[in-house]
């Protein structure tokens, strides 16, 4: 498949998604962040001595929660709406 085709696809395929789809990859997104900064900042703070980068890890980590949070209500209130809509 030539670069043109595949951008042809992956730009059509883009603009399928649903809300709901979106969402999970939002999610699975944001564990792989709040994953990656722990490590990071794990190796910065216990390895290289670097304590005063902790107090920046965890506000990152916090906000990364926080917007967790968040989508997870939103995603439930999409599957909740799509509950209601199919008339149980």
């Amino acid at each position: 498949m030539k670069p043109k085709e595949f951008f042809r696809r992956w730009k059509k395929g883009m603009m399928e998604l649903t809300p709901k789809q979106m969402l999970k990859s939002k999610q699975a997104g944001q564990i792989g962040t709040m994953l990656g900064v722990t490590f990071a900042g794990s190796y910065m703070v216990f390895i290289n001595k670097m304590w005063y980068w902790s107090l920046a890890f965890f506000f990152i980590i916090f906000l990364q929660v926080l917007d967790f949070i968040s989508t997870k209500q939103q995603l439930k209130q999409i599957i909740e709406f799509e509950e209601v809509m199919k008339g149980d």
